[in-house]
């Protein structure tokens, strides 16, 4: 038997840590964001972050409880950053939020451009962006509201593992449970990113399954 068919027997082809079905479930550590505002506050908020701070996962989150049109600017290729963005239709005027992922990627004439016709829609826009863009938002006529997430402390760090410990099943001998060393060594090689620190999780449960 490889290596990769023992990972996948015990569960752990993928990173267990780090899924859709975590996110839909609400497996995460709040930190103490308030929700976004009701739909036609014609107010933008935006969650502001480096990569991997949980942007993408709390706007995940805000969605299922307030559902709204969705839009990712990806990397690359250049030319799909120029996709049109959603916009509000008439049927559901300023009675839905609309929400943008990665949003400083969006080039800017695009952007300003978006940012206005929603303004003037009276549109509740909720962003992740790398980059604070409340000075283009407040000039298309929006209230800006900025949540800026940090790395997490390692306080933080131990409650969010033991969150997704708990909530993820791994086929493996007994109970696995992370120790203080094993916080300790996942905070100092993630610095505290969420992101990172998922992978250094399953770095760590994957290992002690090759010394089996």
């Amino acid at each position: 038997m490889t290596f990769t068919d023992r990972y996948r027997e015990v569960g752990l082809e993928r990173n267990p840590f780090c899924t859709a079905e975590l996110v839909e479930r609400r497996v995460f550590l709040h930190r103490g964001l308030p929700n976004p505002p009701p739909p036609g506050s014609r107010t933008m908020v935006q969650v502001v972050g480096d990569r991997g701070y949980g942007k993408s996962t709390h706007l995940a989150i805000w969605r299922a409880a307030q559902p709204g049109p969705y839009h990712y600017v990806p990397p690359s290729p250049y030319r799909s950053r120029w996709s049109a963005p959603p916009a509000l239709s008439k049927q559901t005027g300023s009675t839905t939020t609309i929400y943008g992922d990665e949003i400083d990627r969006m080039p800017s004439v695009l952007r300003r451009r978006w940012l206005r016709k929603l303004a003037r829609s009276e549109a509740t826009v909720v962003i992740g962006t790398h980059t604070d863009l409340s000075a283009v938002a407040t000039r298309a006529g929006f209230t800006v509201v900025t949540h800026w997430l940090e790395p997490f402390t390692k306080a933080e760090l131990r409650n969010f593992l033991a969150l997704r410990v708990d909530a993820v099943t791994i086929a493996l001998p007994g109970d696995f449970a992370l120790t203080d060393d094993d916080v300790e060594q996942i905070y100092s090689a993630s610095r505290g990113v969420p992101r990172e620190a998922e992978d250094q999780a399953h770095r760590l449960i994957a290992d002690r399954v090759g010394q089996l």
